[in-house]
């Protein structure tokens, strides 16, 4: 996603942008009238008019009151828009992961994800709220204080125009390799996360193994690497920090020399001199903190660019068309091949099966074989490179996805459960499931005579990935998602492995009633 295309993507957020604009040209008005409203006080106590120092000083009051009303309003807009920006954008990121082909999720680690669903959204809200405001209000200020000063002055404006190409020039070159540095820095800070991240859902393996030395010597040079970026941006920081304060100091060393030679040949007044030192500010602070509102732009433009990548991973079709799946055979492969990306031997090769409406099938091989892989590409996670799979007598390329795993109950070798209650862990199967409807399936997975010793019963909160739980009890729970979809079709791949055997009979046996 571009830059414009993010402007387009903010929809109706951008409104505050706009208004957050409108008050920062306010501002940046009210700042160069006030520089007037000196020279005009100082003119007047020179000439010792009473009469006309408290018309100015109404005046400038009136300036102090557009000056603050115009900074509020630029903050309160600017806030409002990267908040809506950020969120919109956090949630579009989580869609975008959510819909994303299995190839492009395992391109990325879980890690580097979170990092920028967390840390880049951060980077990337405070360059909307607070460095790209900043960046603008400073420009705008500084155009229409040389617009002013030209006005009054042009060979003194024309000397200190002078300065300035000079100062940008400088200041461009200096703040490019930050962008560098800080992309480096997001990307070591991404792969910390990523090794923290497996040492704390890998912590019962790391302490059955003793891994914990190991573990030290892999996480030492990663976090080595991020010292080292996060030192590089540092220097390359203060660098830009000392060169925007010394490149200050040009233009108040013309306005200075040539403006007080003016001033004592009678050219202009004091109160403008004094009026030119006051702009200058305006122009002289900007320039001052140019290197660094750049480097933090091209930070915060980064952790944009990183998040907006997520946008744009490859996603899986939606649109398509649903079949009655108890009308035709059910499954159908027709000698199917299949690859995985970057593997020249196929992982199936002119693989051909049928089954039927109520047949029961198990695939039997040696680890390896693709097994696994079968049950992927009959849920439509992959599609075959040559042949044919049918399901409900539909081809999956031609399935609406979402629609096609609604007729499935799927039960994978990977037990995953969300950090709720085993009632709320169940009813993501079906979320209009009644309490009945819960407590059968439970009974049906064996799961009830567990829930029923707890205090809170099938309220009871289950822990992050089902940590409370025993791995036994956490297949019966997928289980029992499972079967509340009452689907017609349903794909186990190694589903009670951690079961014992007499649990697993009672489990097939009540499948098979309902089935």
């Amino acid at each position: 996603m571009s830059r414009w295309s993010l402007i387009r993507f903010s929809g109706y957020a951008f409104f505050f942008f706009a208004m957050a604009l409108f008050a920062a040209v306010l501002s940046s008005v009210a700042n160069v009238l006030s520089g007037d409203a000196l020279a005009r006080i100082i003119d007047q106590i020179v000439a010792q008019d009473k009469n006309g120092l408290v018309r100015v000083g109404l005046w400038s009051l009136g300036i102090l009151v557009l000056s603050v009303l115009s900074v509020f309003f630029q903050k309160y807009f600017s806030g409002h828009f990267a908040e809506r920006v950020t969120a919109r954008l956090r949630e579009q990121a989580s869609l975008s992961l959510a819909q994303a082909k299995v190839f492009a999720m395992s391109a990325h680690h879980s890690g580097d994800l979170i990092s920028r669903l967390s840390n880049d959204i951060g980077l990337y809200q405070e360059y909307l709220q607070t460095d790209l405001p900043a960046l603008l209000s400073g420009v705008l200020s500084a155009l229409l204080a040389l617009a002013y000063m030209f006005y009054r002055n042009w060979l003194l404006s024309l000397l200190l125009l002078a300065t300035l190409p000079v100062i940008i020039i400088v200041s461009t070159l200096l703040s490019q390799p930050l962008s560098k540095r800080q992309e480096e820095v997001q990307q070591s800070l991404a792969r910390i996360n990523a090794q923290a991240k497996e040492n704390v859902t890998g912590a019962e393996t790391i302490r059955a193994l003793s891994l914990k030395n190991i573990l030290r010597e892999r996480f030492n040079p990663v976090e080595a690497r991020w010292f080292r970026s996060s030192i590089r941006a540092g220097h390359q920081s203060v660098l830009l920090t000392v060169a925007g304060i010394t490149l200050s100091f040009l233009p108040f060393l013309v306005v200075f020399g040539f403006g007080g030679l003016q001033v004592l040949r009678g050219e202009i007044s004091v109160g403008m001199l004094f009026a030119f030192i006051q702009l200058l500010n305006l122009i002289a602070f900007p320039l001052q903190e140019l290197p660094v509102y750049l480097g933090k732009v091209k930070a915060g433009a980064v952790g944009g660019k990183r998040v907006r990548e997520l946008l744009d991973v490859q996603k899986e079709p939606e649109a398509g068309v649903s079949a009655n799946v108890a009308a035709k055979p059910q499954i159908l492969f027709e000698n199917v091949t299949f690859s995985y990306p970057g593997q020249k031997t196929p992982c199936l090769k002119a693989l051909s099966f049928r089954i039927d409406p109520g047949e029961k099938v198990a695939f039997v091989g040696s680890s390896g074989s693709g097994k696994s892989t079968v049950l992927k590409m009959i849920a439509g996670d992959h599609f075959p490179d040559e042949g044919r799979l049918l399901v409900g007598g539909l081809p999956t390329t031609e399935w609406s996805l979402p629609e096609l795993r609604n007729k499935m109950g799927i039960v994978t070798q990977e037990t995953f459960l969300f950090d709720t209650s085993i009632e709320e862990n169940v009813r993501l199967g079906k979320a209009d499931a009644e309490k009945e409807e819960v407590e059968r399936v439970l009974d049906m997975t064996k799961m009830d005579a567990f829930t029923n010793r707890l205090p809170e019963k099938s309220l009871t909160t289950v822990g992050e990935l089902g940590g409370r739980i025993s791995g036994g009890q956490k297949q019966r729970l997928c289980l029992s998602r499972a079967m509340i979809r009452k689907a017609p079709i349903l794909v186990f791949d190694e589903a009670t492995s951690a079961l014992d055997n007499e649990t697993e009979r009672q489990i097939l046996a009540s499948i098979r009633s309902e089935y």
